[in-house]
C-alpha cells in the first residue's frame, strides 16, 4: 500500500526524507575570524593598502571637472556637500 495519497503524506509519517545530517549554517560562510581585533586590524591594514595605492589627485576626475567649470555646467549638490560637513562636523574626534 502506498504510503501517500493525493492529499500528500499521511500525518504520522514526515514530509521528506532527510539526506544526511544537517551542516552548521556558518560553515557555509567560511571561516570565523578567531579574534575580532586581528580582524579589525587586518581589515585596516588592508584600507591603508588600498589608500597607499589611490593617487592622491586623479587628472582624469579633473580634467573633467575642470571642463565643466570652464563650459559654466559644474553644478554642486548643496543638500549633499551639506550632509557631509554636518556628517564630518560630528564624527570628528
Amino acid at each position: 500500500m502506498d504510503k501517500t495519497d493525493r492529499r500528500g503524506p499521511k500525518s504520522h509519517e514526515p514530509a521528506f526524507e532527510p539526506t544526511g545530517p544537517k551542516k552548521p549554517r556558518a560553515a557555509t560562510l567560511g571561516p570565523k575570524p578567531a579574534d575580532p581585533d586581528q580582524e579589525k586590524a587586518r581589515l585596516m591594514q588592508k584600507a591603508r593598502e588600498i589608500i597607499d595605492q589611490t593617487p592622491e589627485v586623479r587628472p582624469d576626475r579633473v580634467a573633467v571637472l575642470g571642463e565643466a567649470v570652464r563650459q559654466g555646467t559644474y553644478r554642486v549638490d548643496t543638500r549633499r556637500l551639506a550632509n557631509i560637513l554636518i556628517v564630518k562636523l560630528f564624527t570628528e574626534r
